[in-house]
């Protein structure tokens, strides 16, 4: 990973709370709930994603990231398991992580979080390109 994606990992990281969120007490909380839809597969998703985020709390970050991407397969409009990916994932793929950023941007709803994500998204294919790994 170049120091360009690990500088921006940490700023992301930073912005968005850490890799978990922790109470004031110290305390580990799971991330809020995004209302999805009702369907199967919407139910098995938001499983998967707090399967994936108790993993990672759990410091199993390989399987997190399994349980996450299923979640994401099983509802492509998962918006928490794409914001998660997109976090977890420029520290191993800049591609990958572009990828769950754009559908992050795409689906997410509260407008300062989709200012932010396509921010962050413009700055990420900017360092790609800049590396070389996208045209």
């Amino acid at each position: 990973m170049s120091a360009l994606h690990s500088a921006l990992f940490f700023f992301f990281v930073s912005l968005a709370g850490g890799l978990s969120a922790h109470a004031h007490d110290g305390t580990t909380q799971s991330e809020p709930v995004i209302a999805q839809s009702e369907s199967p597969a919407a139910g098995a998703a938001e499983t998967l994603y707090q399967t994936g985020m108790a993993l990672l709390v759990a410091g199993e970050r390989t399987e997190a990231e399994g349980a996450l991407l299923r979640s994401a397969q099983r509802d492509p409009t998962h918006v928490a398991s794409h914001r998660k990916l997109c976090v977890l994932k420029v520290a191993t793929s800049a591609t990958q992580a572009l990828t769950h950023c754009e559908i992050w941007a795409k689906l997410e709803t509260d407008q300062e979080a989709r200012r932010f994500a396509r921010r962050f998204v413009r700055r990420l294919a900017q360092s790609e390109r800049a590396v070389g790994n996208t045209p």
